[in-house]
C-alpha cells in the first residue's frame, strides 16, 4: 500500500472516532451535595464524610431497588448503549463489596419486576461485580445496552449490615449515551 492511502485511512478512522466522542451527551449526574432531591427513595440517606463530602448511603437493606431517579433521564432510546460512571465505597475487609447494587428500571416503580441489575456484590448471578474498595473510594465505569424506552437509575444496599455501601459522583460528568448504535 502506498503512504497516501495509509494516511487517508488513518485520518478517516480518527475523524470517525472524534465524531463518536462528540456525540456523547451527559444525561444525568448527582454528587449528593444537595441531598436527595433527584431521588425517590425509601431508606436512602445522605452521610457526611470527615472531609465534608456528602454521599448516598442506606439505613436499611432492601431488595427491588431502594432509590430511583425521580424522572426518567433517558427517553426513547430503543436501542441504546450507555456508560455509567460513579464512585463506590465499602469498608475495609468487606468481602461482599458492601452489598451495593446498581441497575436500571423502565418506570421507577419498586417491585414491578421489570428492572435489570447491572452491578452488584460478589456471586450474584447475572451482574458484574462491584470492586472491593477496602476502605478507599474506587471509580466504577460500566457500559451497557438497553431496549427500554426510558430509564430510571436504581441503587440499593442489599446485604446486611446497612450503611456499608456508599455511592457518590454519579456521572462524574458522566451518564453518557454511547455512539454509533
Amino acid at each position: 500500500m502506498n503512504k497516501k492511502l495509509l494516511v487517508g485511512l488513518a485520518t478517516g478512522l480518527f475523524l470517525v472516532g472524534i465524531a463518536g466522542v462528540a456525540s456523547a451527551t451527559l444525561l444525568f449526574e448527582d454528587d449528593f451535595e444537595s441531598g436527595l432531591t433527584n431521588w425517590n427513595e425509601t431508606h436512602g440517606q445522605i452521610v457526611t464524610e470527615s472531609n465534608g463530602n456528602k454521599a448516598l448511603s442506606f439505613s436499611s437493606t432492601y431488595s427491588a431497588g431502594d432509590a430511583f431517579t425521580m424522572s426518567s433521564f433517558i427517553d426513547v432510546v430503543v436501542p441504546g448503549t450507555f456508560t455509567l460512571e460513579f464512585d463506590y465505597f465499602s469498608p475495609v475487609g468487606s468481602s461482599t463489596n458492601g452489598g451495593g447494587f446498581v441497575g436500571i428500571d423502565p418506570d421507577g416503580i419498586r417491585n414491578n419486576g421489570t428492572h435489570t441489575w447491572l452491578l452488584g456484590t460478589n456471586n450474584y448471578p447475572g451482574v458484574t461485580n462491584l470492586p472491593i474498595s477496602n476502605g478507599n473510594w474506587v471509580a466504577v465505569s460500566h457500559t451497557f445496552s438497553t431496549n427500554y424506552s426510558q430509564i430510571h437509575l436504581m441503587i440499593e444496599d442489599f446485604r446486611a449490615p446497612a450503611g456499608d455501601a456508599l455511592f457518590d459522583n454519579l456521572g462524574r460528568g458522566a451518564m453518557l449515551q454511547g455512539c454509533c448504535n
